[in-house]
């Protein structure tokens, strides 16, 4: 076995180890553990390779005709190369496991030489550097992109319906693209996993979709909804989406896209996909299930090779005046690898540990974290936090206090996580031109806030407001951007009509939390 092949089997027995340690839940189990997993893979390691085993004998018909050949049939080679070829992907997801695992322990050692509450040193340097990927040329092509045009940077995830990974990279994405506006675009490709039962006729429904114009909306409505993608969701969301009901009936009843489908699935197995999601950057494999500071990693790598600027390194110049702290700081010169301690300004509670691309709640995502600051996207605004949190007195050019809203304040206590849902404000209005009609069918439930009733939606016509957004008979709208929405106020009209992102918080049968994000093409 070669010395490169033992490393990688070691890497690969070593996370084992630390996950079944995880389940014990302790230390001392860590410890064991590895060394019932590693020790006996080493000494077989070692055992497997007659250059570093003392005394082992070869016979010189077994010996390869050179170096890195590994096998040999009929005459014909097999060089160490080619295998690891065949297995790039897989073998650069092992290479990050084992870079997750290096930094984790990188980071809490530099933290605890942090004080996150206030003594002596606030800032430490990390220069841990992640693996570099493989690049795979041959996924980019789908027709499945959006916006349309040409772009720099191509975001593209192999991914189905039913799969709860895929609907976290939705919600990933939408905080990140943001901060490449103008610059990035993304792309769908299909695959069925063989346990998920519903994913295949949610896949053929897409490229029905697509064939109407639609396939964004229904994609978005699906993600939205909650429970399988089965053909009463299917249906829902073709209804929300504005397809005609007869031609998409139609087109699932022949499986005209059923070899669409396969399609995906043959380009995925070649390249050697076989999870979802799988996720490429201009090509290059970001892993199985990214996080958001790994895609703006991979993003900042190809700007630079392309020669672009980016503007999420454009330094902000605002002061925010939200409730915010910066209380340490692990700061890299490479983009997207720092690690930001950042706590309600003012409040004994603790930090919270944020790296760029992620979400503060709300429209708050992290944008850049410099050496002595945090920059954040604030409503599409770059703003910064820094040490000293935000100014007792904001004012503006007229002297006017200026705090942050009561709202922006209760969206950074309590995150939003809604996969947005693109809509046409057009279709929205029409939809909603008879607010008295909607309102009927509400009907208030035993809840209250602010002394009034909550509102339960009692009703859902087909092809109405309610089911375009993706609402279910009985849910309890709690919040609308923030705001209680009950018998006394109705917040989600005015929402609707002018806002630029919509967040629906509603209780849904079972007493279960769920979110829901708007936005408008128009």
């Amino acid at each position: 076995m070669t010395g490169i092949l033992k490393n990688r089997v070691i890497s690969i027995l070593s996370v084992l180890a630390d996950k079944q340690a995880m389940k014990m839940g302790r230390r001392q189990a860590s410890g064991v553990l590895r060394v019932m997993w590693i020790f006996p893979v080493m000494l077989a390691a070692m055992a497997c390779d007659p250059q570093e085993t003392p005394g082992a004998q070869v016979p010189a018909s077994g010996s390869p005709s050179a170096p890195g050949v590994v096998g040999a049939i009929a005459g014909s080679d097999i060089a160490l190369t080619d295998v690891e070829q065949a297995l790039s992907l897989s073998l650069h997801d092992i290479d990050l496991q084992r870079y997750r695992l290096l930094r984790g322990t990188l980071e809490a050692r530099l933290l605890e030489g942090l004080d996150t509450n206030g003594a002596k040193e606030r800032v430490a340097e990390i220069y841990l550097q992640p693996p570099v990927p493989p690049r795979v040329d041959r996924v980019a092509g789908s027709e499945r992109v959006r916006p349309k045009g040409e772009f720099p940077i191509e975001i593209g995830a192999f991914c189905n319906l039913e799969s709860s990974h895929c609907l976290r990279l939705q919600k990933q994405l939408s905080h990140v693209l943001p901060l490449y506006a103008g610059l990035v675009q993304s792309y769908d490709r299909e695959l069925v996993l063989p346990f998920h039962r519903y994913a295949s006729q949610a896949a053929e429904a897409s490229f029905c979709a697509l064939e109407q114009g639609r396939y964004w909306q229904f994609r978005d409505l699906m993600f939205a909804g909650s429970g399988p993608p089965d053909q009463g969701r299917i249906l829902t969301a073709s209804r929300g989406a504005g397809l005609s009901e007869e031609q998409f009936t139609a087109c699932m009843e022949k499986h005209v896209n059923r070899s669409k489908v396969r399609s995906d699935a043959e380009l995925a197995r070649e390249i050697g996909v076989n999870s979802v999601p799988a996720v490429f950057v201009n090509g290059l494999y970001a892993g199985s299930q990214p996080e958001p500071w790994h895609l703006v990693w991979l993003i900042e790598l190809e700007l630079k090779r392309l020669d672009l600027a980016s503007p999420r390194m454009a330094s902000a110049d605002k002061l925010s005046v939200l409730p915010l702290q910066v209380t340490g700081l692990l700061y890299s010169a490479t983009p997207g690898l720092g690690l930001a301690a950042i706590a309600p300004a003012g409040a004994r509670q603790a930090a919270g540990f944020y790296r760029e691309g992620d979400s503060l709640g709300g429209e708050v995502t992290v944008r850049r974290i410099a050496r002595d600051r945090v920059e954040i996207l604030n409503r599409g605004v770059a703003e910064w936090v820094g040490f000293d949190g935000p100014p007792e007195l904001p004012t503006n050019d007229s002297g006017v206090v200026e705090p942050a809203e009561p709202e922006q304040v209760a969206a950074l206590q309590y995150p939003h996580r809604g996969v947005p849902v693109t809509l046409d404000r057009t279709e929205v209005l029409v939809r909603m031109s008879d607010v008295a009609a909607l309102e009927a069918d509400l009907e208030p439930v035993p809840l209250t806030a602010g002394g009034y009733h909550l509102l339960r939606v009692a009703t859902i016509a087909p092809g109405g407001l309610y089911e375009l957004l993706g609402l279910e008979e009985g849910d309890v709208i709690v919040l609308v951007n923030e705001k209680p929405m009950h018998e006394g106020d109705k917040p989600l009209w005015n929402a609707l009509q002018s806002a630029d992102e919509v967040r629906l918080r509603v209780m849904r049968k079972g007493g279960l939390a769920h979110h829901l994000t708007y936005r408008f093409e128009n």
